[in-house]
């Protein structure tokens, strides 16, 4: 059985994979490519990108639009395929103060709970 940082080094080698695996392929597709089936190509990307982006745009505009909406009247839209989450904002306490006055009086310690640890998967930092 591999170990935590053998299986955490595949998937960094699974990822840089795939990239290579991509850039190879473009490149193939490239090489049989005629200049003028690149210029065409190029074309019809700059004519779609146009329309891509002002939907984009728009999309932007109503989604700030719909949070602030959302926001105001305090409860989630539904629509047909999305929907805006209202969430209340969170509370927060001052954990490291609250453990110094528990220390002090215990009873408040039967309030506290705490949660399951989490773990996510990120790109370092370098």
């Amino acid at each position: 059985m591999k170990s935590a940082i053998e299986l955490l080094d595949e998937y960094s080698d699974n990822l840089v994979g795939a990239d290579t695996y991509g850039r190879e392929r473009d490149r193939l597709i490239d090489e049989i490519l005629t200049p003028e089936q690149k210029s065409a190509i190029e074309d019809i990307k700059a004519e779609f990108n146009e329309k891509i982006d002002a939907l984009t745009e728009r999309n932007a505009t109503i989604s700030n639009t719909l949070k602030a909406y959302v926001i105001e009247n305090g409860s989630t839209l539904n629509g047909t395929l999305h929907q805006v989450v209202y969430t209340k904002g969170r509370i927060s306490w001052d954990t490291k103060k609250l453990d110094g006055y528990a220390a002090a009086h215990p009873e408040i310690l039967e309030f506290k709970t705490e949660g399951e640890p989490s773990a996510s998967l990120r790109a370092r930092r370098s």
